[in-house]
């Protein structure tokens, strides 16, 4: 029983359920007000009601100019339109909810970028690819970041809302699970074992993986298909289920769109006409009898539907984003209807971006992000302080009054978004990307990037296309995303990550400093012990993480990082228009030991002979193992007899796995090397 005296009318009166702390358990702790001009509080009158919960998150999707992204890539001059009819869905969802200016993806390809999506946890953390420990950092890619083990049974977000009373529901495409024996049903139940209720309208991998792969679509019966992906969303969200009390039973769903990915054209799905090559009717699952109905979308049919789209299309690349927003509009129209559309979160963002994707430049890893909730926030706003897909869960486990049981990286914005000033801690938040070996870590205005190679062949991608694009790519970069002022540029033809921009050199200060706080970031996620959830900030003023972490590989003396309202050493070099966020420069008792690149001590003990000499010998046998596995395996492509097409397409990926594993031998060589020389000084 609350004493009455506690009670302040009308909010803590529409509280549900209490917290033994006196909090309310179903809405947050305060009522927020709106980021900008005006007073009125956003919150509405009437009982508080736990929000059902879209997440969207399509595939391959631009990143257009009037939602302003970040700089073309160097001497890219070609403008990105919305097409003409506008995406009003989206729009609407952009315009009447919060717009994340500055929101980046944790990893910039499709599969780690949705596994930190629903888990909230960086991609090195994931269980799987863990079986070599002996490299300092986890090689961040697609096939080595799936959800396993408790990442999929009980560490994520479907799993922690179906434990607390909601029905939860995957639509679309997965890309994180290995399924062998591919049926679509086997895949149905693996995927539901990771949290999920409903699993349909399911797409597990990218569409000419399914083509050429397990067998899923060796027919080639089937495409993209937004409007049965559409329906089976739908038929989730009108599946109506009652609690004990009587109440709605809330849902969370993610919705992934298989488009505009280009590995199975989408234009297929539209031309030619009126007979294209694939219709409504074909799907991974089956070959419907009938046309999926979707209102707003197929009411009068499926051709007269895609008919209709073309018309309004002036390029193919208007097809799949405009196939994407009327998707959204039937979501919207469903939920209308249903009389929940202001107490549903719809959350869309962008998997990754698109220029230079797969590389850890901002032109890759800066994504658009709407949030849409009309019951907490009826009036649009912008939030220009930088977030991140980590903080996804924390946010709506925050929102819906949820304690998750496991540990994750991203930390809720909800309360910097209610804040009006904004706490200053958010200027100079700090925010990690990884990708293959490389990482990167960006805190206001300046952004260290660290490149693990610069082999033309080797499995850094951030290099290879970076190189190939116009971008700076040695192996230490360090930039200034403000140009030395104190906003973040986005002029599309000012890219401040293009050769020639990295300012590392003019500030050495600096630079050791962002070092140093991606070694922080490392050490937490290194494959030898991944368990360290400390956050790496630069400064732990105003923050919302509890236990900062310090910058520093030793327990001991720690450096000083927190930084001030003015730098001696800006950017550009001068004393005046230091970015936001930006550290002081100065260091006190710099960590001890040996850091990736620095010199170490040349042999002096017989010890580190023997240790040495242990490395080698390992190294050179696992060498031999590997050339004898690479000739099985290529022996294995002779299976296709005749068929040339698909003989060389299985000998390309026996030799780029081999390159990719004979890399790993190299770096783990490296590395077992330099721990002797640490250890036997």
């Amino acid at each position: 029983v609350q004493p009455s005296d506690d009670f302040e009318i009308p909010t803590d009166c529409e509280c549900e359920s209490w917290s033994d702390n006196g909090a309310c358990k179903n809405q947050p702790t305060s009522s927020p007000t709106k980021s900008g001009p005006g007073t009125s509080s956003p919150t509405k009158s009437g009982p508080v009601r736990r929000p059902n919960i879209i997440v969207m998150q399509p595939d391959d999707m631009s990143f257009f100019d009037g939602w302003t992204p970040p700089p073309n890539s160097p001497g890219k001059k070609k403008p990105t339109p919305l097409p003409d009819d506008g995406m009003t869905h989206l729009e609407n969802l952009r315009t009447g909810g919060i717009q994340f200016m500055q929101a980046y993806t944790a990893s910039p390809v499709c599969g780690t970028s949705r596994f930190s999506t629903i888990t909230g946890k960086y991609p090195s953390r994931s269980i799987s690819g863990r079986g070599d420990t002996s490299e300092e950092k986890k090689d961040v890619n697609i096939p080595s970041t799936k959800l396993e083990e408790t990442d999929c049974t009980t560490n994520n977000l479907a799993v922690t809302f179906q434990n607390n009373g909601y029905r939860t529901g995957m639509v679309g495409k997965w890309h994180l699970s290995v399924l062998k024996d591919y049926t679509y049903t086997s895949a149905q139940t693996e995927i539901k074992k990771c949290g999920f209720d409903f699993v349909d309208g399911l797409y597990t991998e990218n569409l000419n993986d399914l083509k050429n792969g397990e067998g899923e679509n060796n027919d080639d019966t089937f495409s993209h298909n937004m409007e049965w992906v559409t329906s089976e969303a739908i038929k989730f969200i009108d599946d109506d289920q009652k609690d004990e009390d009587g109440n709605d039973v809330p849902f969370f769903i993610y919705f992934n769109p298989t488009v505009p990915h280009g590995h199975h054209p989408v234009r297929d799905s539209f031309y030619p006409q009126p007979n294209t090559k694939y219709n409504c009717r074909g799907t991974p699952r089956e070959v419907l009898t009938a046309d999926p109905v979707v209102k707003t979308m197929t009411e009068n049919g499926c051709a007269a539907y895609r008919e209709g789209v073309a018309s309004r299309a002036k390029n193919d690349d208007d097809l799949g984003n405009i196939w994407i927003d009327d998707a959204v509009g039937a979501l919207i129209q469903t939920l209308k209807d249903k009389d929940i559309f202001d107490n549903t979160v719809f959350l869309f963002q962008q998997d990754h971006g698109m220029i230079v994707k797969g590389s850890l430049f901002d032109s890759s890893s800066r994504i658009p992000m709407f949030f849409h909730y009309p019951d907490l926030f009826p009036e649009g706003f912008t939030f220009d302080k930088a977030v991140s897909v980590l903080d996804i869960g924390p946010t709506l486990f925050e929102i819906t009054g949820i304690e998750p049981n496991y540990k994750l990286d991203g930390i809720s914005w909800l309360s910097a978004v209610s804040t009006s000033p904004t706490p200053a801690w958010w200027n100079e938040r700090c925010i990690f990307a990884e990708l293959d070996h490389d990482r990167s870590v960006r805190c206001g205005c300046y952004k260290y990037l660290l490149i693990d190679n610069q082999d033309a062949d080797g499995n850094s991608d951030t290099y290879i296309k970076g190189k190939k694009k116009g971008y700076s790519v040695e192996l230490e970069n360090l930039f200034d995303l403000c140009d030395g002022g104190t906003e973040y540029v986005t002029d599309r033809l000012n890219n401040m990550e293009a050769d020639g921009k990295d300012v590392s050199s003019a500030n050495p200060s600096e630079t050791e400093t962002y070092k140093k706080l991606l070694q922080c970031h490392i050490d937490r996620t290194s494959p030898q012990d991944p368990t360290g959830y400390d956050a790496c900030e630069l400064s732990s003023t105003n923050s919302p993480i509890s236990t900062p972490t310090p910058l520093t590989s030793s327990p001991t003396s720690p450096p000083t990082l927190a930084p001030t309202s003015s730098l001696s050493g800006s950017p550009s070099g001068s004393a005046s228009g230091s970015p936001t966020g930006s550290p002081t420069g100065s260091q006190t008792n710099s960590p001890t030991g040996s850091q990736t690149g620095l010199p170490t001590p040349a042999p002096t003990s017989r010890k580190l002979l023997i240790c040495l000499t242990k490395v080698e010998r390992v190294n050179a046998r696992k060498k031999d193992e590997l050339k004898i596995l690479h000739k099985k395996r290529m022996r294995g492509c002779k299976k296709f007899g005749e068929d040339i097409v698909k003989k060389k397409r299985c000998t390309n990926k026996r030799k780029a796995l081999y390159k990719k594993e004979a890399n790993k031998l190299v770096r783990a060589k490296k590395i077992g090397l330099r721990r002797c020389k640490n250890k036997f000084p």
